[in-house]
């Protein structure tokens, strides 16, 4: 009831976050926004502090400003945030939500230092880290620790982001809301990639409006809980193959705006025009239509974040 109430008095339609699902993690979003804040921090209900006295530390680098990070470029564009963790040799580990067609031996990173205004910070994961459902059924998978200091993303260089372990800038905010899942594409059911698309949204804005995204520290137990692989699969493999395509168009994106608010209401309005171009299986009806859906759900979020902030 008291989200019920918080919605309606921003003007949120009733069905516009659904009941029992991981798309309710936006009311929290919303509901910190209404607060004065320097940061938000999402974390997973089976992810556990582990270091404890640098947990908000760490996530407060989305705070501090302009300052000399290790930022690191690759050389094909994308950056494997598995590579900086500890794991059994003879595995090969790419985080849920890395493409398939960019899952390949990365050459050396180029690391250099320069100053940056981080706006999003992703934290890594022991023990059990976030990887589909098809690595999972491949082997087991566990990490014991980071074996790199942590880097900042050149602006050229991207990955996936989950809300697991994850903080933002509040002037970011506006941009990162979880998408909603639940629809049929190409026959397949689409789940589990809401925070993946989230994610994937706020890194074509950050990229146009000079923020940096941060990936190491600080690290959490990744306690998972019990799930079935074969329905995980299911409900990912749908995700799998429209971030095939949707990936390397977003990576070419130039979002305009001079903040986050203009910037997302860019890629709305730019993911709405691309929907009908996609070619390929999985771009049915229904896939097109998801996109153009996703796309009004991100102007409704939009319109619920000006009211809170007043613009």
């Amino acid at each position: 009831e008291e989200q019920e109430t918080f919605l309606n008095k921003i003007g949120v339609p009733g069905d516009f976050i659904p009941y029992d699902s991981d798309n309710r993690r936006n009311v929290g979003f919303l509901m910190a926004l209404a607060e004065p804040l320097d940061m938000l921090v999402s974390v997973d209900d089976d992810n556990f502090v582990w270091q404890r006295d640098s947990f908000f530390a760490d996530h407060a680098v989305v705070c501090r400003g302009k300052h000399l990070e290790q930022v690191a470029h690759a050389p094909d564009g994308w950056l494997n945030p598995c590579d900086l963790l500890e794991y059994p040799q003879g595995q090969v580990l790419y985080p849920r939500g890395f493409p398939y067609r960019h899952r390949q031996a990365n050459a050396s990173l180029d690391i250099h230092e320069s100053s940056v205004d981080i706006h999003l910070n992703a934290g890594l994961w022991l023990q059990d880290p976030d990887v589909d459902a098809i690595s999972r059924l491949a082997g087991i998978v566990h990490t014991t620790g980071l074996k790199q200091s942590p880097v900042v993303l050149s602006p050229a260089t991207w990955m996936p982001i989950n809300t697991q372990n994850t903080a933002l800038n509040s002037e970011a905010l506006p941009a990162y809301y979880y998408i909603r899942m639940g629809c049929s594409l190409g026959g397949l059911s689409l789940d589990r990639f809401g925070d993946i698309l989230s994610g994937y949204f706020f890194q074509a804005c950050a990229a146009s409006l000079g923020g940096s995204i941060r990936v190491g520290t600080p690290l959490v137990e990744h306690r998972r809980n019990a799930h079935n692989l074969l329905n995980d699969l299911t409900q990912e493999l749908g995700g799998i193959l429209l971030l095939e395509d949707l990936a390397d168009w977003l990576t070419a994106q130039r979002i305009t705006g001079n903040n986050y608010i203009e910037g997302y209401e860019g890629l709305a309005g730019a993911l709405e025009q691309q929907a009908d171009s996609f070619q390929g299986w999985v771009w049915e009806q229904g896939s097109r239509d998801f996109l153009k859906k996703t796309a009004q759900r991100m102007r409704i979020w939009l319109s619920a974040c000006r009211t809170l902030l007043g613009k």
